[in-house]
């Protein structure tokens, strides 16, 4: 099964990951991951963790669109 995580935070050679699904943060060795940066989605198959430009482009947007209507509220 497929697990997607949004990476958190890069920290050297450690990378904070938070599984998108349940919230719980993990730490990955960065040579274990592709070049990542900060709110860069993978996808682990059980076998390797790949970016996923699709999953991360529609966090954005989801985040974007809360983020707006939060505004929204306080007028």
């Amino acid at each position: 099964m497929d697990k997607a995580y949004a990476v958190e935070k890069v920290e050297g050679n450690v990378v904070i990951l938070e599984n998108i699904n349940t919230g719980e943060s993990k730490k990955v060795d960065a040579k274990d991951l592709p070049s990542v940066k900060e709110g860069n989605v993978l996808v682990y198959d059980g076998k390797e963790y790949k970016l996923d430009k699709n999953l991360e482009d529609a966090r954005k947007s989801a985040l974007k669109e809360k983020m707006e209507r939060l505004k929204n509220l306080k007028k």
